[in-house]
């Protein structure tokens, strides 16, 4: 079913609920992993028995919601629309200006002829 390898990993790890995932024909002996892999995999604890230290810091997107990265890209867009809003009324105030030295010349070239 799954023709190349790396195919497995990218479905796999797209998984958020294990609920929802069915897997079929999986033997043991297509799972691979390098060693070092492993070695660090067996030595990380449980998370039932990892213990958070009062002194651990807690991730910049949870202590700021201000800083997250949607409420940023939020931002961004919004000074990007407030810039160009300004540009395109700039650009309408020239162009009625340069209407207006147009309708200015032709009245003083037909009261001059």
């Amino acid at each position: 079913m799954w023709p190349c390898e790396h195919l497995l990993y990218v479905a796999m790890s797209r998984v958020r609920n294990p609920e929802q995932l069915s897997i079929s024909h999986f033997h043991r002996d297509l799972v691979r992993a390098a060693s070092d892999c492993v070695l660090f995999d067996d030595c990380l604890p449980a998370v039932t028995e990892v213990k958070v230290k009062p002194y651990f810091i807690a991730a910049t997107w949870k202590r700021s919601p201000q800083r997250r990265k949607k409420v940023l890209k939020r931002a961004q867009l919004d000074r990007l629309a407030k810039r160009l809003a300004e540009k395109k009324r700039i650009q309408k105030e020239e162009a009625e200006e340069r209407e207006k030295k147009r309708i200015t010349a032709i009245q003083t070239s037909l009261q001059n002829s």
